[in-house]
């Protein structure tokens, strides 16, 4: 059974105890559980990641902070990829909370899914830019022509875009959208 499941029956079992101090004194060890459980996954996270990571650097690819602020890339990446769209029209999608909403919307032109990770492969690079949604970090990936639609997996709201915005994939947070490729022409 795996760990929410768990947590749910037991909640439910607890909620049923008639005893308060019992149900209270049984709803803190079940906290402590919860917070434990939670400290793990961080920590597998973790793990995981750097795997990644030392994968992505035994294929020679080299990542560094990029010279131009996330900021610049998000507004760059908004001119080049969502230019057929109006004020009006980005904000009936929500673009200001996710820019991949034009692709969900279906008001860029583009593929997905496995497409959309094929083509990220196979796509010609060199250099690329990586920034996130709602993070400020953005970074330049060198000798990126070995990058997989793989080493995005870990992340949410990612968006690879080739240095001259000539394309761009990008990895969401939601499991039914995404990923997505587009060429910018």
């Amino acid at each position: 059974m795996n760990n929410r499941k768990w947590i749910l029956k037991e909640a439910l079992r607890i909620n049923a105890i008639e005893n308060e101090l019992d149900k209270k004194t049984q709803q803190d060890k079940l906290d402590e559980i919860i917070e434990k459980i939670n400290e793990l996954d961080c920590l597998e996270y973790e793990r995981q990641y750097c795997i990644m990571q030392q994968d992505i650097k035994s294929r020679g690819i080299e990542i560094c902070d990029s010279p131009v602020s996330s900021t610049k890339l998000k507004q760059k990446w908004r001119e080049v990829f969502l230019s057929k769209l109006n004020k009006q029209e980005q904000k009936k999608i929500y673009i200001n909370q996710f820019l991949w909403h034009g692709f969900s919307y279906e008001k860029i032109n583009c593929i997905s899914k496995g497409k959309a990770r094929r083509a990220l492969i196979n796509h010609k690079k060199n250099e690329v830019f990586v920034f996130y949604q709602h993070k400020e970090a953005a970074y330049i990936y060198k000798n990126a022509s070995k990058i997989k639609a793989s080493d995005f997996d870990m992340d949410d709201d990612v968006y690879v875009v080739d240095k001259d915005f000539q394309w761009t994939y990008v990895k969401t947070h939601e499991k039914m959208c995404g990923p997505y490729f587009t060429k910018s022409k």
